[in-house]
């Protein structure tokens, strides 16, 4: 990867973002960040532990606590709507997004199902960053995010690991991607979603939305949700994008999902596509990944802002 795009950070990532951009880390992928996500209290993820993060209680002034989140660092903002936990109303949900539109910052959202990510796109968000897989998308949900111009983050990979009673081993029969597998990433890919996380939920369900969001002209933006247990940061893209061909996207559609895609739909202008005057972020691969989208994984070099990083 040479630009990664963080759904959601903390003091550490601005951190690292400061080095990359420094050139204290020649070979890392330069990195953006969403910062601290924007939830209730008790409200997802509050309830996975780590550090407190604040969150945004009925009384609080929404637009100093947008601000507070643009100040931290972050580059866009997350909000978090998810009914398994404490979460916004609607109304709740369209003065976070209006608050964040009012700084000229993107709105991405956290979803889970058909209803939250229709909610979400009816509140004004710029983008989805899971597609919703309880249910099959429906006309009307698929013409309003078309209508509207949103672009989704699909994440099939952790959709994939949430929903296969054992994971998924896929990276097993990757040798090519497997060998270059570091001890972080290995363990990442190795852990098991908890069984219930994947109740009611069809990755057939996010394989069709996400195909019906893309032949309504929906831009569609490769993401993963590493490091989330079954995924892994860079590796899982590589899965991501075979995914997305075997739910309908070619593989040149697939590959503009994680690069020009993005790039258009964040605001990169340096970025995402190989032309005169834009950043020489390459990877060179063997094979025809516009034919056999796997061909990404066998990787021969990789070079950042014009020098061989891998």
């Amino acid at each position: 990867m040479t630009t990664e795009l963080e759904m959601g950070g903390s003091e550490a990532s601005f951190e690292l973002r400061r080095r990359l951009s420094a050139g204290a880390l020649a070979a890392g992928a330069d990195l953006r960040t969403a910062g601290t996500p924007i939830t209730v209290p008790r409200g997802h993820p509050t309830q996975m532990g780590g550090p407190t993060i604040p969150t945004l209680g009925p009384a609080d002034d929404v637009q100093a606590f947008v601000d507070a989140r643009i100040a931290e660092g972050g580059d866009y903002v997350k909000v978090i709507y998810e009914h398994r936990f404490p979460t916004f109303t609607r109304e709740q949900l369209a003065d976070v997004v209006a608050a964040v539109h009012r700084r000229d910052r993107l709105a991405v959202a956290h979803v889970g199902t058909l209803q939250e990510a229709r909610d979400a796109v009816a509140a004004g968000v710029d983008g989805l960053v899971h597609v919703f897989a309880d249910a099959p998308a429906d006309a009307g949900f698929v013409d309003l995010a078309a209508q509207l111009g949103v672009f989704v983050v699909p994440t099939l990979s952790v959709l994939e690991s949430a929903t296969s009673p054992a994971g998924t081993t896929w990276w097993k029969d990757a040798p090519d991607l497997a060998a270059r597998l570091t001890p972080s990433m290995r363990g990442s890919l190795e852990r098991t979603m908890p069984p219930a996380l994947g109740a009611g939920l069809s990755l057939a369900h996010a394989q069709g939305a996400a195909a019906a969001l893309h032949r309504a002209g929906v831009t569609i933006v490769a993401g993963t949700d590493a490091p989330a247990p079954g995924v892994a940061h860079g590796a899982s893209l590589h899965r991501e994008l075979e995914l997305l061909v075997r739910s309908g996207l070619t593989p040149v559609q697939a590959l503009a999902a994680a690069t020009s895609g993005p790039a258009r739909a964040f605001g990169f202008h340096d970025r995402g596509r190989v032309a005169p005057g834009l950043r020489a972020d390459l990877l060179l691969v063997e094979g025809d990944p516009t034919a056999d989208i796997r061909a990404t994984r066998r990787i021969v070099g990789v070079w950042k802002l014009g020098r061989r990083a891998i």
